[in-house]
């Protein structure tokens, strides 16, 4: 019940889940008062999501889980170069608040309220470097909060400049959803600024490369 409504969260987004026979592993752990404890994605040659799970809890704690959206929307985009962890944790943190909304887990207002408080944290772990190097270094800095955060900012201006810029013919969810169909493969890794120009190219207007000429190389928190 659980996978089933997080991937029923997920294909919210446009209608299908975003790739085909991703493997899920399932790892009993109960070194964690919490349902789910961690998750992880692979891509490359291959689909595969773990889930560190504690199977003493109960099955409410299982389905106000956000750890399964928040893995499972990573799949939305191909595997990225280094330096794309901003706009993948972004997209995936993006979502796993909006999705859970349209699906009910959560109120719109609890949805928002979730994204503007990750966005004061990211504030809170801003540092001397910029945005590229500090997604760079984020594991040795534990710059966690800043690239993930930022990444989330990113990527709902994209979405709001999308509808804009296309006059509501085109929203993240459907770019994603064109870009899958079209263009993502399971065996290539895609450098970030390669990624965004083909965005820019499928959606007819730039979007995505003025917001990276934007920020990735800014000290400031994206606003």
């Amino acid at each position: 019940r659980w996978l089933q409504a997080a991937v029923k969260t997920v294909m919210s987004a446009y209608g299908q889940f975003p790739v085909r026979g991703p493997q899920v592993l399932i790892i009993p752990s109960s070194s964690s008062g919490q349902a789910v404890r961690f998750g992880a994605v692979s891509q490359g040659g291959g689909h595969g999501i773990r889930f560190y799970v504690n199977p003493t809890r109960p099955a409410e704690d299982f389905l106000n889980d956000w750890i399964a959206p928040h893995e499972l929307s990573h799949l939305f985009l191909p595997e990225l170069d280094q330096e794309g962890t901003w706009f993948s944790e972004g997209v995936a943190t993006y979502y796993q608040n909006i999705l859970r909304a349209r699906v009910g887990q959560l109120s719109k207002q609890q949805a928002w309220q979730e994204i503007y408080d990750g966005f004061l944290r990211g504030m809170q772990g801003m540092s001397a470097k910029n945005l590229r190097q500090a997604t760079l270094d984020m594991h040795r800095d534990h710059s966690y909060m800043r690239v993930y955060w930022s990444g989330t900012a990113i990527t709902l201006m994209a979405d709001i400049d999308l509808r804009i810029k296309t006059g509501g013919r085109l929203n993240l969810d459907k770019l994603l959803k064109k870009f899958n169909n079209c263009c993502s493969s399971q065996y290539r890794e895609w450098p970030l600024t390669e990624l965004f120009r083909k965005y820019d190219e499928l959606a007819e207007v730039a979007v995505f490369m003025p917001l990276y000429h934007r920020y990735a190389q800014s000290k400031k928190f994206p606003v």
